[in-house]
């Protein structure tokens, strides 16, 4: 009998692994996908900042386009895939984009072909090898989001200190292009300042993306009958939509101007790049 029980123990402890690493494997072909929509999107709005620059906005269907894009991958990839594997473990999986839209602007299908020379495919081997054994041999668990711990963990003093620093530097940058547009746009040494408040809205938004998501989860799991709440309608999950209403909207502001000022293999590696760093960092305060 004793033998019998540890072998039951045995095969659900087995199913339970094998569902996770399902659920993962899901999650990361899902951030995958993804990935190729913010690349594509990117790239549209490269094209319509090269093509449809003299247009009114409402007319510019390459930059509604690629923004389209960009939002299917913010609004539903992604919120997918955080439902189903762990941040740490989806946010090098960034550094895909800056692979497809390099490849994208190298064929020059959606804007105006660009030249990428040995050192860049070399960038890009490298790029792949990394996505790869951080995929394989990364952190694979995380804390999970409940009504019980969302508020220790949103009031937790790294985060808090990371939030705070990346709010004041958003604000800063998108100050200084509101004033001085012309300067900036002469300027493309501040490139790197787009691409930094970009990605800090990415991964804010990101961060908090992982809030919303676990309680769209928990509402569909939920079950009255037993006795389980949804925390769809709790206050961490509004107070999660209204950074990603805040954060989301800046990041693509920021991420165009970005692309205006320089081409797509030097904006987006750059973007991305900062995006994986802050995201693992944002991930790492957020989750003690």
């Amino acid at each position: 009998p004793n033998r019998r029980r540890e072998a039951r123990r045995f095969g659900l402890a087995a199913c339970w692994a094998a569902m996770v690493v399902a659920e993962w494997m899901f999650g990361i072909s899902t951030a995958l996908i993804g990935c190729f929509f913010a690349a594509t999107g990117m790239v549209l709005m490269k094209a319509s900042a090269q093509v449809e620059h003299r247009l009114p906005w409402h007319r510019r269907h390459r930059w509604m386009a690629g923004c389209f894009s960009l939002v299917v991958n913010a609004t539903v990839m992604e919120t997918i895939a955080l439902a189903l594997a762990p941040l740490s473990l989806l946010a090098p999986l960034a550094g895909c984009t800056m692979v497809f839209s390099t490849l994208l602007a190298r064929c020059g299908a959606i804007s105006h072909k660009e030249a990428v020379h040995e050192t860049r495919w070399a960038s890009i081997a490298i790029t792949l090898v990394g996505v790869t054994v951080v995929s394989l041999y990364g952190p694979h668990e995380g804390t999970e989001v409940t009504e019980e711990n969302v508020y220790r963990l949103l009031s937790h003093p790294p985060f808090i200190a990371f939030a705070a620093f990346s709010t004041i530097a958003i604000g800063l940058v998108t100050l200084l292009w509101h004033l001085e547009p012309a300067a900036m746009r002469k300027d493309r040494y501040l490139v790197p300042l787009l691409a930094y408040a970009a990605a800090s809205c990415g991964a804010l938004s990101l961060s908090f993306l992982k809030v919303l998501a676990l309680a769209i989860r928990s509402a569909l799991q939920a079950d009255p009958a037993l006795g389980q709440r949804s925390e769809l309608f709790a206050p961490h999950s509004f107070l999660a939509l209204l950074a990603l209403a805040t954060y989301a909207p800046l990041q693509l502001v920021l991420l165009n101007s970005a692309l205006v000022l320089s081409p797509v293999s030097f904006a987006v590696p750059m973007y991305e790049s900062l995006l994986v760093v802050l995201s693992i960092v944002a991930g790492g305060t957020f989750y003690p």
